[in-house]
């Protein structure tokens, strides 16, 4: 990945201890929650169907943090809301990029990161070496990235399942496992071209209940 604009991006991993009531609902995006029925969603918002895949829905111009951005919706078989995927076109001063990852500093802390070449288990480091080897760590992959990747990912976890696996769990699949179920993750997801654009995208999902999912599939096969 070209580097187009210079800048640095420090990840603070700072686990705070937060009273949370327990959550019915998995908010995944806005008024979107998990297992919302595609007739609900279609109520809340004008989206349009896609053809080729009835486990989709698409928008385009939807407003997100005072930009406008492309919408996915994806549904299992039953017609129920799975995941919010977000894109917009990279923006040369990468006002959307630091905007993103403002807003979901507020409720998450990323835990996992990758390009086209290696991944990195930030939850692990930080576990293991500390915060400022961590930042340290992320902040020449960042570099490395934007120098010589096509693509880079972020997964981030909500503070509130961190904060209640933070001390059993010593990884980021650990945590995955460990985490309740309305554990909510954001994963960010940035592109290079050949043509030289960018595209920035967020996709929000509830990982444990997919997980649960996959494994009940899997039961049943037996």
């Amino acid at each position: 990945m070209k580097k187009r604009t210079l800048f640095l991006v420090i990840f603070l991993f700072s686990f705070i201890n937060i009273a949370v009531a327990s959550q019915q609902k998995i908010q995944l995006y806005k008024e979107l929650n998990y297992g919302m029925s595609k007739n609900d969603v279609l109520n809340k918002y004008q989206l349009e169907s896609n053809p080729q895949n009835n486990s989709e829905l698409y928008g385009y111009n939807q407003k997100f943090l005072d930009f406008e951005w492309d919408m996915l919706l994806t549904f299992d078989s039953d017609e129920k809301l799975e995941s919010v995927y977000l894109e917009t076109k990279f923006d040369e001063n990468a006002n959307k990029f630091t905007s993103l990852m403002s807003a979901l500093g507020k409720n998450f802390s990323a835990v996992y990161i990758a390009n086209d070449d290696k991944n990195i288990d930030l939850f692990y480091i930080v576990k293991t070496k500390g915060n400022i080897v961590c930042q340290k760590i992320v902040e020449d992959f960042m570099m490395e990235s934007f120098d010589s990747s096509s693509s880079l990912n972020i997964i981030s976890i909500n503070n509130e399942s961190l904060q209640q696996t933070l001390k059993t769990a010593n990884s980021y699949i650990d945590l995955l496992q460990k985490s309740p179920l309305n554990t909510r993750q954001a994963e960010i997801i940035i592109q290079s071209y050949e043509d030289g654009s960018f595209t920035l995208a967020v996709e929000f999902s509830a990982p444990k209940m997919l997980i649960q999912k996959m494994q009940s599939k899997t039961y049943e096969q037996f």
